[in-house]
């Protein structure tokens, strides 16, 4: 059944604790690299679920720390470990997890993030019941925290269930958030869009989520505080440059565009605004960040802009470099480099987010 790891892992994974056959009906995969101290946490959080029905695969990138240790402390026989003689890659490991799985439902928790308690049962009650065939996928709110600044909610606007096509254009424009550690899908319908594998550029999660949206009418919101997401210095996504960013959420839009065929003419023209403006948002977002984290100069920020002026002259986007010029301005006279760093990305996070809701069409 799995296309990258048919049997070398899942032959070798701790017998299944489920002596009537059926298995369990949720898999949560953490896949993990060297974050011994961190992935204590995510395991605990999984355990401490209300939903019990569930299995939790540790699929370890041959991490060099003590992981094997962390896991050595948890005692119950729900949790297999494998763990890679090599490093195989991000995907090639998500994958694997992904291929092991035996839950009918499936949800990818970093290892640097927590569950809520209720998560699962949250997320199960809007996409397993009897009227939910519909539902592509589930996902609840992220609280994200660290040491640095408050604590802050996303997704927390989205209504409790909405058209798939609804859901892609209220991404592009920062409108959802469906974070991966707070989504619940159909472990069959991500394999039968190709995992994570077959999305091109666009971030591999969320160009799985987009395609798995395809095959269903309705995605759903659970209103509630599903899992918390600790911002840090490690962050993959914190690490990509404004190119790798940029690159990624046109891929994400033209996948978006891609999607169109069955919708009506409306739904299509709000699309292609939608993706046209949510990279127009995010490069002034990346570029302003960029600055102020010291990669990116004066000067290189305003060339920036002017090289990338088309994006902005697309479907009204000119307010954007205005925008921005004025919040610099601000910025510059509030002091606002003295601040911590994960200070000032939180405070972009929510420019982003403004200048997303205040696109055309709404």
């Amino acid at each position: 059944m799995s296309r990258i790891f048919p049997q070398s892992i899942i032959s070798s994974l701790p017998t299944s604790p489920w002596s009537d056959g059926q298995g369990p009906l949720v898999t949560i995969a953490i896949p993990t690299y060297n974050r011994a101290s961190l992935l204590r946490q995510a395991i605990a959080s999984a355990i401490a679920q209300t939903h019990s029905n569930l299995e939790i695969l540790v699929f370890d990138n041959a991490s060099s720390d003590e992981t094997p240790s962390i896991i050595r402390e948890f005692d119950d026989r729900r949790i297999k470990y494998w763990c890679h003689p090599i490093n195989i890659g991000l995907t090639a490991n998500w994958e694997g997890a992904l291929s092991a799985a035996t839950g009918t439902f499936f949800l990818m928790l970093s290892d640097d993030d927590r569950l809520a308690p209720q998560a699962i049962t949250d997320l199960l009650h809007c996409i397993s019941g009897p009227d939910q065939g519909g539902v592509a996928f589930a996902y609840g709110a992220c609280e994200i925290r660290d040491t640095h600044i408050a604590a802050s909610r996303l997704s927390h606007s989205a209504p409790g269930l909405e058209s798939a096509v609804k859901y892609r254009i209220g991404y592009l424009r920062g409108q959802r958030i469906n974070y991966p550690s707070a989504t619940l899908f159909r472990t069959a319908d991500i394999r039968s869009v190709g995992g994570y594998i077959s999305h091109g550029k666009a971030p591999i999660d969320i160009g799985m989520a987009f395609a798995v949206s395809h095959c269903h009418p309705l995605v759903a919101y659970t209103g509630t505080t599903t899992t918390y997401y600790l911002f840090h210095p490690e962050n993959f996504t914190s690490s990509l440059s404004i190119n790798t960013h940029l690159e990624s959420m046109c891929c994400l839009a033209e996948k978006a565009v891609n999607l169109m065929e069955g919708m009506g003419n409306s739904d299509a023209q709000e699309t292609i605004r939608a993706a046209a403006w949510s990279k127009a948002a995010l490069l002034a977002h990346l570029t302003l960040q960029g600055h102020f984290n010291g990669s990116i100069n004066t000067y290189q920020l305003f060339l920036n802009l002017w090289q990338r002026r088309s994006f902005f002259k697309q479907f009204g986007c000119r307010t954007i470099p205005l925008n921005m010029a004025i919040r610099f301005a601000l910025f510059h006279l509030l002091g606002v480099r003295s601040l911590s760093l994960k200070t000032f990305r939180a405070f972009c996070n929510g420019l982003l987010i403004k200048f997303t809701k205040k696109g055309p069409t709404q």
